[in-house]
């Protein structure tokens, strides 16, 4: 379990104030913006992590109780890390999936109602444009080109995968 997300206190203490506008007083604003941004991008990952851990706890409430979760139809509560969900799936099949393969993983392991054509349709759809774009980035490829569906697996299961 993650523990609670306590922002630090932003230390000045390795910046001196500026006084005037010397060449050193630039260099000192610059290392400030330089501290801020890489305290912003740490509260952001935190931030990141425990909504992750808090989608997977609620989706594992839902899989124990067998109720469906109940979705936005405006925001789904996955839109953030929609790819690293897709490149998980297919990197954990170890095969090659086709889309609506991936939707389905997707669907259960989020623990949302697979008979729910809407939200199924509207994962798919998300799944494939997912698919393409990251076929584009080179993360994906198809794995036989002339199949029907088309089948996705990892372009270099080495480098692709999800950074976690």
């Amino acid at each position: 379990m993650t523990t609670a997300f306590r922002a630090s206190p932003v230390d000045f203490s390795a910046v001196s104030a500026p006084s005037g506008d010397r060449p050193d007083d630039i260099l000192d604003l610059l290392r400030l913006r330089a501290h801020l941004r890489e305290q912003l991008v740490r509260g952001r990952e935190a931030l990141g992590k425990l909504s992750h851990e808090f989608e997977r706890v609620d989706a594992d409430i839902h899989r124990l109780t067998g109720t469906p979760r109940k979705v936005d139809r405006e925001r789904s509560q996955i839109s953030g890390d929609f790819t690293l969900l897709v490149l998980g799936a297919v990197e954990e099949a170890r095969r090659p999936l086709n889309a609506r393969e991936v939707a389905r993983k997707i669907m259960s392991d989020q623990g949302f109602d697979e008979d729910d054509k809407e939200m199924r349709n509207r994962i798919l759809r998300r799944v494939n444009v997912c698919l393409w774009t990251q076929t584009q980035k080179g993360r994906l490829r198809q794995s036989q080109p002339k199949t029907n569906p088309i089948k996705w697996e990892l372009a270099n299961p080495w480098t692709a995968g999800p950074k976690v």
